[in-house]
């Protein structure tokens, strides 16, 4: 049997190429390792809480806020979401804080009037993300309470194991 040149010469172009490449091999060892990883953010910004009318008989007077939100992203489980103050709330006020959430267990409203060490509003937040939660801040004042004038305080939200 015959072999026509052409052919053998194909062959032997694509023979070639490969037999010369058994020599040119590496390789490398890759390392690698996932950090727990936790973020936190809070967006948008509470308006003044300004208490200015009351109904007769109400014992209580209430202004509330639920325009911010916060997202978490975390690759641990059993994470939870602490609220803290800077400094007390006004004598015959209070401060309550309620979380959202859909990757823990809200404990509803929270109050952090005196909470001057963090108090648990979210608890067993689980891996992944939990994004546009709404925050929700209520201001009660007793209705014998006198006026108070114009001040602010600082909320301090803490995502920790």
């Amino acid at each position: 049997m015959r072999i026509p040149i052409p052919a053998l010469l194909l062959s032997f172009l694509v023979i070639s190429p490969l037999r010369g490449q058994t020599g040119n091999v590496a390789s490398q060892t890759l390392s690698l390792e996932v950090k727990p990883v936790s973020t936190l953010s809070v967006s948008g910004s509470p308006a003044p809480f300004i208490i200015s009318s009351i109904e007769a008989g109400v014992g209580e007077l209430k202004a509330e806020d639920r325009s911010t939100r916060y997202a978490i992203t975390s690759n641990r489980n059993n994470m939870k979401l602490a609220v803290s103050i800077d400094a007390p709330m006004p004598a015959g006020t209070k401060l309550l804080v309620s979380m959202l959430s859909s990757k823990g267990l809200s404990r509803g409203p929270v109050d952090i009037s005196r909470a001057a060490d963090p108090v648990d509003a979210v608890t067993g937040i689980g891996r992944g993300s939990d994004s546009e939660q709404e925050i929700v801040y209520t201001l009660i004042a007793d209705a014998s309470v006198g006026p108070v004038p114009p001040q602010s305080r600082v909320i301090t939200l803490t995502l920790t194991d």
